[in-house]
């Protein structure tokens, strides 16, 4: 690893060291149930983020990704997707 990285994730390690010890103090509680918390709810993000990214680019069909994280979700996704292609299509046609 180079030397960049290898400070960048001392820099970052630190920075979740301190949000660690300041969310256990704040909320009294076990490090541990922290952690637990932590991860399942990052991953629950991630999880979130990899299907309706795969969705907009067409690596799962609609129904694929409404069984893996719901219809709401999909639906805000393709809602904001639209709305994106609409303001660049409005922007490449020089409106202003």
């Amino acid at each position: 690893m180079g030397l960049i990285a290898c400070y960048y994730s001392n820099v970052a390690v630190d920075a979740l060291n301190l949000q660690l010890d300041e969310v256990i103090r704040l909320k009294h509680a076990d490090a541990a149930d922290v952690l637990d918390r932590a991860l399942r709810e990052g991953m629950r993000h991630l999880y979130l983020d990899a299907v309706l990214e795969a969705r907009l680019r067409g690596g799962l069909t609609r129904e694929e990704a409404v069984e893996r994280v719901g219809e709401a979700d999909v639906a805000r996704a393709e809602e904001e997707w639209q709305a994106v292609r609409e303001d660049v299509t409005w922007g490449l046609n020089g409106r202003t």
